[in-house]
């Protein structure tokens, strides 16, 4: 979000030309300098790629009065939160047989699936999220644990930056959110994070 900073008075500009410069374009907009001084004032929400391509110019060209170019604001805006469940109808493929179970406790949602400890290699489950907003999102995963659980669970985290190989423990931390690290994503689906059985 970008807000924009000025000092008001009778003598300033009320067609202030604003252009904000980011990822979709330019946002050409007029602020009145004449009235909320002393305040961030939000410009909107926008997106902005990393680097200095984006900008915000404040002008003069047609203004009525003094303008004022005293400070500007940049506030990330946190991406929402999302949550996928084995049972979601859309963004889980569930590949190879597996089994729904409510037989330890710690689940998320009304059950969770394992692999029966059979078909090593030809089993997966991909939670492909449908993400709105470019940016960094920390990854979680849920799990039941148990002694006959696999320690040696391969997780891909499929992001903007290529993907990330993990391995995890799940014979522990069950029951709980378990942060996989914090990854970049692009808005849309080609982000996603498998769970899979081999080895």
């Amino acid at each position: 979000e970008v807000f924009l900073w000025w000092t008001a008075g009778s003598n300033r500009a009320s067609n202030t030309p604003v252009d904000v410069v980011h990822s979709g374009g330019t946002d050409y907009q007029h602020v009145d300098q004449r009235s909320s001084g002393g305040q961030w004032v939000s410009l909107g929400t926008y997106a902005f790629d990393a680097g200095t391509a984006g900008s915000v110019l404040v002008a003069n060209t047609g203004t009525d009065g003094y303008v004022v170019a005293d400070a500007v604001k940049f506030v990330e805006v946190a991406p929402p939160e999302i949550i996928m469940d084995n049972t979601d109808s859309t963004g889980v493929t569930v590949t190879g047989t597996w089994v729904s179970s409510t037989f330890t406790a710690g689940y998320y949602g009304s059950d969770y699936l394992h692999d029966d400890n059979t078909g090593k290699g030809t089993k997966n489950v991909r939670f492909t999220p449908a993400i709105t907003t470019t940016g960094s999102y920390e990854v979680f995963a849920r799990w039941t644990a148990g002694s006959t659980r696999a320690s040696n669970v391969p997780v891909d985290i499929v992001n903007a930056d290529g993907t990330e190989y993990l391995s995890v423990n799940q014979r522990y931390n069950g029951g709980e959110w378990v942060s996989l690290g914090v990854y970049n994503f692009n808005a849309g689906t080609a982000g996603s994070v498998l769970i899979a059985t081999t080895g």
